[in-house]
Parts: structure tokens; sequence; C-alpha cells
């Protein structure tokens, strides 16, 4: 993944959390669709590598995902991942 989509990702995933997001026990649940599809067409690459970011922030435990949420765990690291 170049250099500039991690910090691109999760400032999108910060503004979408503000927007759709639904406070849930863990953290603030996104719905996955469309927020893919989102996340692709705000920073600029396809689906795939969108996926592939999102598994990457799962690893390190500041998302977690499931088949029809993505929940942001890890405020945050987001932020400073975006800065």
């Amino acid at each position: 993944i170049s250099g500039d989509v991690p910090p691109r990702v999760a400032e999108e995933l910060l503004q979408l959390a503000k927007k759709v997001g639904v406070i849930a026990e863990h953290g603030v649940a996104l719905p996955l669709e469309p927020t893919r599809q989102d996340l692709a067409v705000s920073v600029g690459i396809d689906v795939s590598a969108v996926n592939h970011y999102l598994r990457i922030l799962a690893a390190q435990g500041i998302i977690q995902l499931s088949r029809v949420t993505a929940t942001i765990l890890e405020p945050d690291a987001l932020e400073q991942i975006a800065k």
C-alpha cells in the first residue's frame, strides 16, 4: 500500500464514524457496505486495497471486522495514523 494511503483511509474512517457511525459496546460501528466502496472512492483506491488495509488495522487491534461492520476500537490510534 502506498505510503499516503493509510493516513487517507484512517481520516476517512474517522469522518464516516462521525457521519454514519453507531455507538457499539466496544467502539463506533460502521456498516461495511457501502463503507468499503465509499472508502475506495474517497481515497482513490480499489475495494480490494481497502479490504487489505482494513485487515491490517484489524490485526493491529485498531478496528474489529465482522461480516457486516467495522468497529473502531481505538479512535486515537486512527487519529495518529491520519496525521
